[in-house]
């Protein structure tokens, strides 16, 4: 679903994901996931307007929001580099905010839920893996030592983080660690890397 300016989009996995939230036992962690993106993409709107960026489209996805930004003018990578950490900033305040709110209030599951959610979701797109915060901004960084586009490099580093990650994951399920996070992650990597790597040589042969 589009609206006219086709500026605002509603992915379809939302309607799919709506009875979800008529059932009892994770309507708390459902709500509480979509308040802790939405609280992530709200903090890069805000230091967009003051980067001289400009929404170009916000996407509504199953757990929150996702906004994506194109220049308005030239700005410097360090002004680059404070718009992609604002997301994961907004994250830590609002977790920290939250337990401290669970101690003055009498604690609650939503309160439990909102303290893990936002530390998570700051904690993760840390990581350097491709689509994710960590990603953009350690390219904005190697930008600058480096002094040309660190495309191709941060593809390498993406996909090797995200191998790691999935064979982390393999050895703890070996070790009777029952977790899928970082599994999940590494083919989440492995698959935005490959959409990357398609996109840069489609860019070489266009200006070819």
């Amino acid at each position: 679903m589009k609206s006219r300016n086709n500026i605002f989009r509603v992915s379809p996995s939302v309607i799919i994901c709506l009875p979800f939230f008529f059932m009892i036992d994770i309507r708390a962690a459902f709500i509480c996931g979509i308040i802790s993106f939405t609280i992530h993409e709200i903090g890069h709107l805000i230091v967009a307007k003051a980067t001289a960026h400009k929404l170009k489209k916000a996407t509504l996805m199953p757990f929150g929001a996702l906004f994506i930004f194109e220049k308005i003018k030239s700005t410097s990578k360090t002004a680059d580099i404070f718009l992609y950490s604002a997301g994961i900033l907004i994250n830590f305040i609002a977790g920290i905010a939250f337990y401290f709110l669970s101690r003055v209030f009498s604690s609650n599951v939503y309160f439990t839920y909102l303290i893990y959610y936002n530390m998570l979701i700051a904690m993760l797109n840390l990581i350097p893996i491709c689509s994710l915060d960590g990603n953009k901004i350690l390219k904005c960084i190697l930008d600058i030592i480096l002094k040309e586009d660190s495309k191709s490099v941060m593809c390498d580093i993406s996909m090797v983080i995200s191998i790691i990650l999935i064979i982390f994951n393999t050895a703890c399920i070996a070790a009777g660690i029952m977790i899928i996070t970082p599994f999940a992650l590494g083919l989440f990597g492995i698959a935005n890397t490959i959409l990357e790597r398609k996109k840069i040589k489609s860019d070489i042969k266009v200006l070819k």
